[in-house]
């Protein structure tokens, strides 16, 4: 790789992706790639040069983050250098100290693990155009290109691809010049004036069609492999021409990049990645269903709202990424209450309350810790904790204070005290009771309310632990003539809001906006709940009332309000919330509202409907269920099926085996994906023979996973002698996965082979561990290859696989982008 390998650690200076916040020598003032592209063999080769100055106390090294890359020369200033180091992770420079600004420039040749992801159509794949698109964020972007890879630095830069001359390149800024290269072969270059930190430098290269929009003096392109239809691209990303005004409108700053370009790929990592001027995102949100519509509306907002967010401002490390994801998320849902009005707002704020309840790390450790940022929460947390900025402050101050924080920030770095100060200049108000506990601090506080009237007084009390925790909790109290709001801060044991009042009010919603986050236990009559459904002044408290009565509180009232809301409401997603909570009633007498809604033209509540019939007592319903197996959208159709895995299993496996006989042409293969579920949960040890097949290469890699857990629970129920025989003959299509062009269909390989991987598969493990240049992969293999070494052992217990390098924080929120943006919809 270089003329010497050693790995050097230069003092203070962390070098494995992940450390917390290393320091800097130099600074990046520019970075200039000139790379050509080779999409069949997987490579790129050219030279990366920066423009550096030097920082704080003058070194004779620079360091810069590399992983993989075969450099074969060095220069500074124009002049080879010698003696350069290249380590696991780092490349070391000589540095002349004299000098305000120098060129280094670096040759070299990847054929990247991480960072460019490569995709090509053929036997064995499930691709249909040759491709590849870069994923940065965290640090991979090392593995294609050699930077400061973490994103406390931002630099200009430029590029200049060579490709195929009929493939599309697109790349960070405005395209300056498209030039003739060799035979066949065509150079395109590029410019961003603004600055950028290395993770948001990206590339799309491939067999895509353009497609462009003007809005006003903005271009914005949508690329889309030639497979795709000129409709669905229009569809899919035509939802920023609007959402740009708007965030324009309600931010104060009007989009800083000299044109947005949206590209939809094949196999994405993630929904999707917000790169500056150049969002890429997974192309399973193109389509023209109502589930894909709403997810690529949701998607699109998001990855918008980032440019913003994380491009415009950028955290200064990963500790605070929140003030990337969670801005994102907020403001994706408040372009959907811009969209679609305050109901639907509501539906997404209900459900990342609910979510958000569940992390027990702090979102934005306020301490150093060698361990890294520890941070947890950061799309759903984040989202709540900004919710309950806007509700505690009001919109008018919430809004500015925001403006504030965007122009004071633009184009620099940003840390959560930032945030914190813009907010309390705007508004005059302390805020540290909010930041502290729910940004840095651990939990959520766990309360529960009671009201009682007696003698023309009422008594609302909010009982808290040991734990103190403080906040001011809004109190709605419904009488028969209006409802009236009041405000109490939380204090340590119990809280009381003592209002005199002539009559008992008809209901009290405790914190109708969900503007605390907490865990609520509300006690208040069945008939109060009847009453805060229908008569609540926020969507929010009927949306928690809903709940209440799906959760056993109900009266033919409170029933008849859920009904109604089912059948006029005029969002799908707000109806389909009503819906489930009909059906975890699970009594037969509010059946025909959810057979009535199997007839609706939406296929998201068609689905709900059928979710909350699988709920139900069999008798009645089965064979509604049934019909619904017949749908014409293949989201109802999986729903149909995982509902009747619950009525009557063993139908449903036989359904579940016709339907893996048949072919699956949705876009995510949803049916298919329901009937491995269901074989998983309620088939027998023959049919791992038709799991099997959904183990093999050309099978995406979300149908991997389920095929990989069914495969794992049939073989569990196995005795020795036959699970052994099964593990034989499925091990070695998994085997094969482990060095499949899809990263994550390598880490779901060796995660199956954890419990279905023979002896044999050990040294296919230990093998790839050896090859491979990702520290994570290595480690999970490795792992993996004790834990069948020791499988079957009386003291075998083998403990989750924690990934290295904080690995798992980033499978588990930054694969949200598309799982969540899908589930609130």
């Amino acid at each position: 790789m270089s003329p010497l390998l050693i790995s050097l650690a230069l003092a203070g200076t962390p070098e494995a992706p992940g450390d917390y916040m290393p320091t800097r020598q130099f600074d990046l003032v520019h970075l200039h790639l000139a790379l050509e592209v080779d999409v069949d063999a997987g490579s790129v080769t050219g030279t990366a040069t920066h423009t550096v100055e030097p920082l704080g106390k003058p070194s004779d090294w620079l360091r810069l983050h590399q992983t993989g890359l075969d450099i074969t020369e060095v220069r500074v200033d124009g002049t080879v250098v010698e003696g350069w180091r290249a380590g696991h992770h780092g490349l070391d420079i000589p540095m002349p100290i004299t000098g305000e600004q120098h060129e280094v420039a670096i040759d070299y040749s990847a054929t990247p693990e991480l960072g460019l992801h490569f995709r090509r159509p053929g036997k064995g794949s499930p691709d249909t155009v040759r491709s590849v698109w870069s994923q940065g964020q965290d640090a991979d972007n090392r593995y294609w290109f050699p930077s400061w890879d973490y994103p406390n630095d931002r630099f200009t830069y430029s590029s200049a691809f060579t490709v195929p001359e009929d493939f599309v390149v697109a790349s960070n800024g405005a395209r300056t010049a498209t030039e003739a290269a060799r035979t066949g072969w065509k150079t395109e270059t590029f410019a961003l004036e603004q600055e950028v930190p290395t993770y948001l430098i990206a590339l799309v290269v491939g067999d895509y069609t353009v497609y462009t929009e003007q809005v006003e003096d903005l271009t914005l392109e949508y690329i889309v492999p030639r497979t795709t239809s000129e409709a669905d691209a229009r569809t899919a990303g035509g939802f920023a021409a609007p959402q740009l005004g708007f965030f324009n409108e309600l931010l104060g700053t009007d989009y800083a990049w000299p044109l947005y370009r949206q590209a939809f790929v094949q196999r994405f990592m993630y929904g999707g990645m917000e790169n500056t001027s150049l969002t890429i995102n997974s192309d399973r949100v193109v389509g023209q269903s109502a589930s894909q519509q709403a997810s690529a509306e949701g998607l699109v907002a998001h990855e918008l709202a980032h440019q913003w967010f994380g491009d415009l401002l950028t955290c200064y490390g990963w500790r605070d990424r929140w003030l990337n994801e969670g801005f994102a998320t907020m403001y994706a849902s408040r372009w959907i209450e811009e969209a679609h009005g305050r109901d639907l707002y509501d539906v997404h704020v209900r459900k990342r309350m609910a979510s958000a309840v569940r992390y027990k790390t702090p979102m934005a450790r306020r301490s150093w810790s060698p361990e890294g940022p520890g941070s947890a929460g950061v799309y759903d947390r984040g989202m709540m904790v900004l919710h309950m900025l806007r509700v505690h402050l009001g919109d008018d101050i919430y809004d500015a204070g925001i403006r504030r924080y965007v122009a004071e920030h633009k184009h620099g770095f940003v840390e959560t005290a930032h945030l914190r100060r813009a907010l309390e200049e705007e508004s005059g108000q302390h805020l540290g009771w909010l930041f502290d506990t729910w940004v840095h601090d651990v939990g959520v506080p766990e309360l529960k309310t009671r009201w009682a009237h007696a003698d023309g007084v009422l008594t609302v009390t909010i009982s808290q632990g040991e734990r103190s925790w403080h906040a001011p909790v809004q109190i709605e109290v419904g009488s028969a003539e209006e409802a009236t709001t009041r405000v109490v801060w939380l204090s340590a044991g119990e809280t009381q809001l003592v209002l005199d009042l002539d009559k008992a009010p008809l209901y009290v919603a405790v914190d109708p906006q969900g503007g605390v986050l907490a865990r609520w236990d509300q006690t208040q009559s069945a008939e109060a709940w009847a009453a805060q459904a229908r008569f609540a002044t926020t969507p929010y408290a009927r949306l928690a009332a809903f709940d209440a009565i799906g959760a056993g509180h109900a009266t033919e009232d409170g029933v008849d309000a859920l009904v109604e809301a089912l059948r006029t409401d005029e969002h799908a997603e707000y109806r389909a919330f009503a819906a489930r909570a009909l059906g975890k009633l699970g009594t037969a007498d509010v059946t025909d509202p959810l057979v009535d809604a199997l007839d609706d033209r939406d296929e998201r509540l068609r689905a709900a409907a059928v979710e909350a019939l699988g709920l139900m007592p069999k008798d009645g319903v089965i064979a509604h269920v049934r019909s619904a197996l017949r749908d014409e959208s293949a989201l109802v159709r999986a729903t149909a099926l995982t509902a009747l895995g619950k009525l009557d299993p063993a139908n449903a496996a036989e359904v579940a085996r016709k339907r893996l006989d048949g072919k699956d042409t949705s876009q995510r293969r949803r049916v298919h994906d329901a009937a491995l579920t269901v074989l998983g949960e309620h088939g027998t040890g023959a049919d791992l023979a038709l799991i099997r097949g959904y183990l093999s290469t050309d099978t995406p890699t979300p149908l991997l996973r389920t095929a990989v857990t069914a495969a794992t629970k049939r073989v569990a129920e196995l005795d020795d002698n036959r699970a052994d025989k099964q593990r034989a003959r499925l091990a070695p299509t998994l085997e094969a996965r482990l060095y499949d062009l899809d990263y994550r269909a390598r880490q779901a390989a060796i995660r199956g082979l954890r419990s279905l991987g023979t002896t044999s598969s050990r040294a296919a493990l230990l093998t790839l561990a050896s090859d491979t240049e990702v520290e994570a992969l290595a480690k999970l293999a490795r792992e993996t290859a004790a834990a069948i070494l020791t499988r079957g052992t009386a003291d075998a217990q083998p403990t989750p696989v924690e990934d290295s390098e904080g690995l798992g924080d980033r499978i588990d929120d930054l694969e949200k982008r598309l799982e969540d943006l899908e589930r609130w919809r």
